[in-house]
């Protein structure tokens, strides 16, 4: 369509029309390949009644037919491609200078928020005019430095700022709104990264009814926007936690937009300076109340009486005042919307033989309103969108349930119950399961349970607190079978500290199949990740290089080994290092639920993780201590490795002759390594004396050999074995030594 090539191509103005222009209206801006949104307002055609003869050649009228003294119609022969915006900037100046009236004797930030056009030569003229800009994403925010807009005057909004946008807001210093408790911790990581102190305000939810379409009411006890009322003093609470990083300087309250009536205004107000005093009084300095922009426009040119910037600035006047505020709002229809319009041409009218349908040369990509914003006057038309929104709802249920049902009728009641909600952490179904049968599966799930847990040597404390844990998810499944509705349980983060060796990982693992198996995960997936695999070298990569692990993660476990890397001592000089960063957004998600998060690494290096993050032990609940393996923990190990193989095994086949006793085998370790080889390799080095062992015992046979002598591991072959391995270290500690 001729839109598109409005975004490459500037237009062209005849010579006689271009002075008047310049003046006073703005034409099409094509140097950024961005989406504009203003209120269009079409040319349009008359065109005759349905007929099945083809339609006749006919002329065309204006519905808006000049602006300033410029007729749209001479426009459109001067402009060479079409569709284009055509904007009225004597008005512009009017709105503005409207809101500049009302303000007058309060100190105040006109923030315009740019969502409503983002057009930059329109942007670079609100600046000029004294404007601040109100932001919902990290391009918003470049758009508005290089439109040249002081960032001390913008404001931050939106709940789903992500971290490297919020660094940049940081470094350029912005107002940064507080939206929730993840928000707060990605701004923290911000200031640190940045190096800067960011000026914060809370964005409070003052469950206030606004009065307007519900789609598009914000500040109400149902909306996704700002913090609960209840919560407040968590998050007073935690700003005072960051003194390094946060200056907590404002509160914000935002109703929405299309408001109409003024005392709503008020009633948000004076709920917002009490929470303002009581602020106040935990000593916090807070000079700006911010409240929001959301005036109501004139959609439907019906001349409808709507409220003057006056109206709303009167409504809270007096309560800025008394506090001595300074007042930020948010206005950005009522600053725009009536400025311009779309101008498009018909290209030609078409009919069925029932309709006529004109076709212009301008469609959804220049600006319509989205579907989802529909009308209240058309009830009919919303509640047939919804019905259907509902249905679609309702079946994927009913296919949800019925599936699950269909499982369970296939595994019996010992199989997986939980697949109807997998997706909430610890919650299971287990409807149509009679009482008896529930008792059964849930003491063979136990069995099963222990049955995996008798395969890790040693670890009583944290054995002990997974049989808690199983037994309380299997609890839960009978209360529920009660018909109690059980909320989710809280997923238990740990951190595994100890030496290398020790089976960290190895019990990562297998915790996961555990979980998984009881219910607790819907996934057994473990996803094993080091400081590589979720730092990136450039400013803004890391965060989506670890949330791409943390998504792989999801529904599982999310290892990370040797966390203490993410914190080093002391980096180079000129290196930055982007650890830390990594870790806050981990820290992030570990209350939605997800996935299982497990911290490991050597015990004296992760206290940095336990100091750098003042969230980290609110979080994670439960540390677990990985002992160095003792002789005979040693010995216990290599006999469950050689009694309990699988086909997958690379010890699968093999076996200790007779004379291979626990005591035997003791002896052996206690003789022929030291403490510091046990201590240093743990876990390991029972995998490595059998494979040497092996090595020993394929030198040792001939082609001859045969039968059980092929798989026989001897006495002599586990000596020889462990003496290879601690030549080999005697040598390790000799070269560390030089």
């Amino acid at each position: 369509m001729a839109a598109s090539n409005l975004l490459s191509q500037t237009p062209t103005i005849h010579p006689t029309k271009s002075a008047k222009l310049s003046s006073n209206l703005f034409s099409v801006n094509t140097s950024l390949p961005l989406k504009w949104k203003p209120v269009s307002t079409s040319v349009i055609s008359r065109f005759p009644r349905a007929s099945t003869s083809e339609p006749k050649p006919h002329k065309f009228g204006q519905c808006f037919t000049k602006c300033e003294g410029v007729k749209v119609e001479e426009l459109m022969e001067d402009v060479e491609k079409r569709p284009f915006y055509f904007y009225c900037k004597p008005q512009i100046n009017r709105n503005v200078e409207a809101y500049k009236e009302a303000l007058k004797g309060l100190n105040s930030i006109i923030g315009y928020s740019i969502k409503a056009n983002n057009n930059l030569k329109i942007l670079e003229h609100f600046r000029s005019l004294g404007c601040g800009a109100v932001l919902v994403s990290g391009n918003e925010l470049k758009l508005a430095l290089r439109a040249g807009f002081d960032p001390t005057r913008c404001v931050f909004n939106g709940n789903g700022k992500i971290l490297g946008d919020l660094v940049l807001a940081a470094q350029e210093g912005v107002f940064v709104n507080i939206d929730s408790e993840f928000d707060l911790e990605n701004i923290v990581a911000a200031a640190r990264i940045a190096g800067k102190k960011v000026n914060v305000s809370l964005r409070i939810n003052p469950d206030v009814d606004p009065q307007v379409h519900p789609y598009v009411a914000t500040g109400n006890k149902n909306s996704k926007f700002g913090i609960r009322n209840e919560k407040l003093q968590w998050f007073l609470d935690a700003v005072k936690s960051h003194p390094n990083e946060l200056k907590l300087v404002g509160a914000h309250c935002h109703l929405r937009s299309t408001i109409t009536k003024v005392d709503i205004f008020r009633d948000a107000a004076v709920l917002m300076v009490n929470y303002i005093d009581e602020i106040r009084s935990q000593g916090f300095e807070i000079d700006y109340l911010n409240i929001g922009g959301g005036l109501g426009i004139d959609y439907y040119h019906t001349g409808a009486v709507l409220l003057t910037p006056r109206d709303l600035i009167n409504t809270v006047r007096e309560l800025v005042l008394s506090r001595n505020l300074n007042l930020i709002i948010e206005p950005g229809r009522s600053l725009i919307d009536n400025t311009c319009c779309l101008v498009n041409r018909v290209t030609g009218v078409k009919t069925n033989g029932i309709k006529n349908f004109i076709v212009i040369d301008d469609a959804y990509q220049e600006g319509k309103m989205p579907f989802n914003y529909l009308p209240t006057e058309n009830e009919e038309l919303r509640d047939l969108l919804c019905q259907s929104v509902q249905n679609l709802i309702n079946l994927v249920k009913r296919f949800k349930t019925s599936i699950a049902q269909h499982i369970q009728n296939i595994t019996g009641s010992n199989g997986h119950q939980n697949v109807a909600e997998q997706s909430t952490y610890g919650a299971t179904t287990s409807s149509g399961t009679s009482s008896e049968n529930a008792e059964e599966a849930m003491k063979g799930k136990m069995e099963e349970f222990d049955q995996e847990l008798s395969k890790i040597v040693g670890l009583h404390d944290l054995k002990q607190q997974l049989r808690k844990w199983a037994k309380g998810i299997l609890l839960d499944e009978k209360r529920r079978a009660m018909g109690i509705n059980l909320g989710p349980r809280k997923p238990p983060h740990m951190a595994f500290l100890g030496n290398p060796g020790t089976g960290k990982t190895t019990l990562a693992r297998l915790l996961g199949k555990l979980l998984h198996s009881i219910g607790v995960l819907s996934s057994d997936n473990v996803i094993e990740v080091q400081k590589t695999d979720l730092v990136a070298e450039y400013l803004g990569q890391t965060g989506p290089k670890t949330r791409k692990k943390i998504e792989e993660a999801m529904g599982g476990i999310l290892f990370v080994d040797e966390a203490y890397q993410l914190v080093p001592k002391q980096s180079a000089a000129g290196h930055v290092d982007y650890g830390t960063e990594a870790l806050e957004v981990i820290m992030s998600v570990l209350e939605d639920g997800g996935l299982l998060v497990v911290f490991a690494g050597y015990t004296e290096p992760m206290k940095r993780v336990f100091s750098s993050n003042e969230g980290f032990c609110r979080r994670v609940t439960h540390f677990f201590h990985f002992e160095d393996y003792s002789c005979e923990d040693l010995v216990e190990m290599l006999m469950i490795k050689m009694s309990k193989q699988d086909e997958k095994s690379w010890l699968y086949g093999f076996k200790l002759h007779p004379s291979c006793t626990p005591s035997a085998i003791k002896s052996v370790i206690k003789r022929y390594s030291t403490e510091k080889l046990r201590n240093k390799q743990n876990g390991g080095l029972v995998d490595n004396m059998l494979n040497n062992a092996i090595e020993n015992l394929d030198s040792r046979l001939s082609f001859e050999s045969k039968g059980d002598e092929l798989l026989t591991i001897m006495l002599s072959d586990l000596e020889a074995g462990l003496q290879s391995l601690s030549k080999r270290a005697n040598v390790d500690d000799e070269t560390e030594s030089k």
